[in-house]
């Protein structure tokens, strides 16, 4: 059985610097699947942008969700919703400032990865199930990988609706900071007991 890896041990500067690595390999796989299949769509027509459905259908509805994640998270037993500490330390690791920071290159890399090029190019179920597997610390927790699949087909409906990247760029990164954000809250809280 492998050993389990106590992330208190691990340094803050480790942790961030594993977080911009997985993050640029996505954006790495990002960029060779966009130059093998850029003659069958264009990124162009899908970075329009448009006010109302970015604030109504991404902004909007990235807060409900992330209200429904909290209530979720107040409402079920705590070991049901744990990744096993890897949030926890990611955000600990980091400043306010820097979540608001690294959550935008998440939603943006992460939906032109998965929405941009996969969704354009096989399908919203690919995409939503690749998505879905990218977040294999889930797998063994059945209800965050219904939420994962879940979230991973709201974010593909709202760019098959719209057209545009857009909104499910703004929805990923409200439920991302919004969530970053309370748990900072809830570990720099637990820092003052």
């Amino acid at each position: 059985m492998p050993k389990k890896v106590d992330l208190e041990a691990i340094p803050n500067t480790a942790i961030i610097k594993s977080f911009y690595m997985s993050q640029g390999c996505l954006f790495i796989v990002f960029a060779i699947l966009y130059f093998i299949f850029r003659h069958t769509f264009t990124l162009n027509n899908k970075l329009t942008f448009n006010f109302k459905e970015v604030v109504f259908l991404g902004l909007l509805s990235g807060v409900i969700v992330a209200l429904l994640e909290l209530l979720l998270d107040k409402l079920l037993p705590k070991h049901w919703l744990d990744d096993g500490g890897i949030n926890r330390r990611i955000f600990e690791a980091m400043s306010m400032p820097h979540i608001f920071l690294a959550m935008l290159i998440v939603a943006g890399v992460e939906e032109l990865l998965f929405r941009g090029v996969i969704q354009s190019v096989f399908g919203l179920w690919p995409a939503t199930i690749v998505f879905t597997l990218l977040h294999f610390r889930y797998l063994r927790k059945p209800l965050m990988f219904i939420i994962v699949f879940g979230l991973g087909l709201y974010l593909g409906w709202l760019y098959h609706y719209t057209g545009s990247l857009w909104p499910s760029i703004a929805c990923h990164y409200v439920i991302d900071v919004f969530l970053g954000v309370l748990m900072k809250k809830e570990i720099n809280d637990a820092s003052l007991d």
